[in-house]
């Protein structure tokens, strides 16, 4: 059994639905602790890496949707496969840009695996989204999430 007044996240691949992360959350209420037993250990038996993260929640709301706080700040601590001794303070934007790092990291050699794959006589191309316009290019030309032309025109996700 799983406590679950702190939730678990999973963070995959969009295209292959590979785990990449177990990510316990919590909210940051100043604690110096957040015990995160089962998510570590289930971590290391898989070979992902683990975190514990604990948000802070900001004065406003969302502006998608109003009924839910938005998030101020993120502490953090990696579990598996090097346990962080202190917590490592991120912005949201930090937080986001690590995220995505650590799937750029995790899915290279699934993605070099996948387009070394030939079907139907053709070398496979990894595609994605551009998180501003949504317009599918290959992944290569992704950086953070962005196509080249939203970045040249200073749009973010």
């Amino acid at each position: 059994m799983i406590d679950l007044d702190a939730s678990l996240y999973i963070e995959y691949d969009n295209g292959t639905k590979e785990p990449l992360a177990l990510i316990e959350t919590a909210v940051d209420v100043g604690q110096d602790i957040k015990p995160a037993t089962v998510t570590k250990r289930l971590a290391a038996r898989a070979g992902l890496p683990a975190f514990t993260v604990l948000y802070t929640l900001a004065a406003t709301r969302l502006e998608a949707d109003p009924s839910w706080y938005d998030i101020s700040g993120f502490r953090v601590k990696q579990l598996v496969p090097h346990e962080s001794k202190a917590w490592q303070s991120f912005s949201p934007q930090a937080w986001r840009e690590f995220l995505y790092g650590l799937r750029q990291e995790c899915c290279r050699p699934l993605d070099e695996a996948f387009r070394a794959r030939p079907m139907n006589g053709k070398v496979a191309t990894v595609v994605g989204d551009c998180y501003a316009c949504g317009r599918r290019i290959p992944i290569d030309a992704l950086k953070a999430g962005l196509c080249e032309d939203c970045r040249q025109e200073g749009r973010r996700r």
